[in-house]
């Protein structure tokens, strides 16, 4: 989980200084998106209630021609629509490509070499930006699929001084945080929202390797869209890859950007690797969390007896280290086990209580915690309540024992996790 957003603040301050008000034309951007010259047609500064605001924001343009775009390294190749040649800077970590759609500004993509942390990026391009501008409201307008790649879509709205007179303007955000073309895409102007969402997807869905390396695709994926009432606040998603003799690969992340107010948001990004043996016992596991791109939680787990684990890291900014025995004298189940079993109770029809052992350094790292999950069965469909210390959730489960739906308390209100895909077994083959 690296820590992204710090490493690049000065770079996005720099890039992102939102430049295209309601009101304020802006005839042309740099590269860097500043505003030129003023539009021919209007006067800058003219103030908002002379504009027809609800004309300005359903502006869209058609589909444009595509360009092909080239990593600087070599590494890949994607193609995108554009209104005319894209240009394209190389910085310490990242591509930057400014990309013509016809309109008063053009769009900016930058595409990372490393992975990025979805909900710390877009907080990070919101911090550079707010220096310039007071965001008035800030939320995730719809999680999406491009592939089997989560992208978070945000809007801002904000006002912004010239003249005398304050004005007002969008930012439109597209996060795409894929292992191998982590990209953000960004346009300040407002209106145009179904088509940069459109342009952004497709260029999303675009990428290939050129580099002859090729990722081997998880066994099994699961990704579920979050919500707080009818508010998208970011995605979950899992994925499990078998190994050789039984051994399993479980990589489970999250990223959430949680409302604190209307232009105020908490970002939560969380991310875990954790492999089991055939017989579903934890072998070792890696844990990150970080909260407004601050690292909160970065703990190793490992196995070093049939039921003793050594555990180590950072936990709320101390260092922790010390060893655990579990309860079980078989060592500590995996979360991919306790699916799996719950999967062969739903496809049986059999209502059942269970009591797992599980460990979430979430919590305390230093020992286990008991998970009940009390199981009603109605057809195919698996009802559960699942206990975790004083948290009660609430799920659906399939036969194969992956949750279509997920809720639980969050702020005196519902989180609810919805599936938007699922892929392969997560059953042994």
């Amino acid at each position: 989980m690296p820590n992204y957003a710090n490493r690049f603040f000065l770079v996005l301050m720099a890039a992102i200084p939102l430049s295209c008000p309601w009101g304020v034309g802006c005839g042309g951007s740099s590269p860097t998106g500043v505003a030129t010259t003023a539009s021919d047609s209007m006067e800058a500064g003219t103030p908002t209630e002379q504009l027809d605001v609800s004309a300005l924001a359903a502006r869209e343009f058609n589909p444009l021609s595509k360009t092909e775009l080239m990593d600087p390294s070599g590494k890949w190749k994607a193609s995108v629509e554009a209104a005319g040649p894209v240009e394209s800077a190389v910085s310490e970590g990242f591509t930057t490509f400014t990309i013509p759609l016809g309109t008063e500004s053009p769009a900016a993509c930058f595409v990372y070499d490393e992975t990025i942390d979805a909900a710390s990026a877009a907080q990070a391009y919101f911090k550079a930006a707010s220096n310039s501008v007071n965001f008035k409201q800030i939320g995730i307008t719809d999680v999406v699929l491009a592939d089997e790649t989560p992208v978070l879509l945000i809007l801002g709205l904000y006002t912004i001084d010239r003249g005398g007179n304050s004005l007002m303007g969008s930012f439109k955000l597209a996060v795409f945080p894929h292992s191998n073309f982590s990209t953000v895409c960004t346009h300040d102007e407002l209106g145009y929202q179904a088509a940069f969402r459109r342009v952004v997807l497709g260029l999303f869905k675009s990428y290939q390797r050129t580099d002859g390396k090729q990722t081997v695709p998880a066994d099994h994926v699961q990704i579920w869209a979050a919500k707080i009432g009818d508010q998208p606040i970011g995605f979950a998603k899992e994925t499990i890859t078998a190994g050789e003799a039984g051994k399993v690969t479980h990589l489970k992340t999250s990223s959430m950007l949680i409302p604190r107010s209307s232009s105020a948001l908490l970002a939560d990004d969380s991310a875990s690797v954790v492999h089991s043996d055939r017989k579903g016992i934890v072998t070792k596991g890696v844990w990150f969390r970080s909260e407004n791109a601050a690292l909160s939680a970065e703990l190793t787990l490992e196995r070093i007896k049939k039921k003793k684990y050594a555990y180590s890291g950072k936990f709320k900014k101390k260092e922790v280290a010390g060893e655990f025995t579990t309860r079980s004298s078989k060592g500590l189940p995996s979360d991919v086990y306790t699916y799996r079993r719950i999967g062969e109770l739903v496809k049986h029809g059999k209502a059942e209580t269970i009591t797992v052992e599980s460990y979430s350094p979430n919590g305390d790292p230093s020992t286990t915690i008991d998970v009940e999950y009390d199981l009603t069965v109605e057809g195919e469909i698996g009802n559960l309540t699942i206990r975790m210390g004083n948290l009660i959730m609430s799920a659906i489960a399939d036969q194969n024992g992956g949750m279509e739906v997920i809720e639980m308390p969050m702020m005196g209100k519902t989180l609810v996790l919805q599936r938007i895909l699922v892929r392969g077994s997560m059953q042994p083959n």
